[in-house]
């Protein structure tokens, strides 16, 4: 009182602990890409290096909590890592991490790291690929041209065609297209050309190339062509006579088990046989009757092999031309062959008789 200072009694003691910030943490995605395709796998690791007893890590997107995990035991570095299978738009956004370490019952967090972006874009849609002609066998030396169209693409920047899913081809559009339809010919066949075909085209976003899904796969074989037949006649006559038979041999000698045989007169079909069961030849009879004077012309023949689905031809066998005349003139004939006969008995013996007196 009287001015004299008098004192409370001491209030209780408050003891304030004070800790250094913790470091912040670094977040990294693998693999590192501008823009990532829907359905690829990502993984994002949030690691906490040199921080004292981290016993909790936690990762954002978006500034929403999408994961969290907690240490049994107080640890001083710590990589934890989430992975994103799949990834879909909806996983597209700004990912970033922190950690605490717990003082006292309290938990210290971290800063955030520095936010890592996620852009998700789908695939292109699937393109179409045609061959033309489309045949499932080819012959050496024919042409085929491959067509792939991509339409309703957004931003088109190419397309390229594979064969057993190795390029072969690639066309880079001078600027984007919302469509595009590309061909390559593949002149003169060979069977270094049998494969699996397919082709994709791509777009290019954030500079990487998001490719299409390949388009249906085409399977095409390239065979040689079959080496001509061999076409004989019996009986064997520089004429033939009206009423008489003639036969007709077309032979595949060491051919892969023909499908059948054509026959041909001046070019022009006169009969097909299939083969019935497995053979390398076939025969053919004609009768020339007396109204046959028209059956007279060059032979020829050919066979065939069907493979998956389509004919395959040989070349035509080398003509054979067959001359055919009424009875009345067979004296023809029979002149031809008395007077082949004396001229060469005649020659014989002129040559004897010259061989005589030289030597005489």
């Amino acid at each position: 009182m009287s001015g004299q200072e008098i004192p409370s009694a001491m209030s209780k003691t408050v003891s304030i602990a004070v800790t250094v910030p913790l470091p912040t943490p670094q977040l990294t995605v693998s693999p590192q890409q501008p823009i990532y395709i829907v359905g690829e796998d990502v993984t994002l690791t949030c690691s906490a290096a040199g921080a004292p007893t981290v016993s909790r890590i936690q990762l954002f997107r978006d500034g929403q909590k999408i994961h969290s995990k907690k240490l049994l035991l107080p640890q001083y570095r710590y990589t934890n890592s989430l992975q994103l299978s799949g990834v879909s738009g909806l996983q597209a956004g700004a990912y970033s991490c922190e950690f605490f370490k717990t003082v006292s019952g309290h938990q210290i967090p971290s800063d955030r790291s520095p936010p890592v972006t996620i852009t998700v874009t789908a695939r292109l849609p699937t393109p179409q690929l045609t061959m033309s002609p489309q045949q499932l066998v080819y012959i050496s030396g024919e042409s085929m041209t491959l067509t792939c169209s991509a339409v309703g693409v957004p931003t088109l920047s190419g397309i390229r065609f594979f064969r057993d899913s190795q390029k072969i081809h690639s066309k880079e559009l001078p600027s984007p297209r919302d469509s595009y339809m590309g061909s390559v010919q593949l002149p003169g066949l060979s069977k270094s050309h049998s494969g699996v075909y397919s082709c994709e085209s791509w777009k290019s976003v954030s500079d990487r190339e998001i490719p299409s899904l390949k388009s249906e796969n085409f399977s095409i074989t390239v065979t040689a062509p079959f080496p001509p037949p061999q076409l004989t006649v019996s009986p064997q006559q520089p004429v033939y006579i009206t009423g008489e038979s003639v036969t007709l041999t077309c032979s595949a000698a060491g051919a892969p088990a023909p499908s059948g045989f054509r026959f041909f007169r001046d070019g022009q079909k006169i009969h097909s046989q299939e083969v019935t069961s497995p053979g390398y030849s076939s025969t053919y009879s004609i009768w020339l009757s007396r109204e046959s004077g028209s059956q007279a012309g060059a032979y020829s023949c050919e066979f065939w092999k069907t493979e998956s689905g389509r004919e395959i031809e040989s070349e035509r066998s080398p003509p054979i031309s067959i001359a055919v005349t009424a009875r009345g003139f067979l004296w023809f004939r029979e002149l031809a062959v008395g007077g082949s006969f004396f001229l060469i008995n005649g020659l014989i013996f002129l040559v004897s008789y010259c061989c005589f007196r030289s030597s005489n």
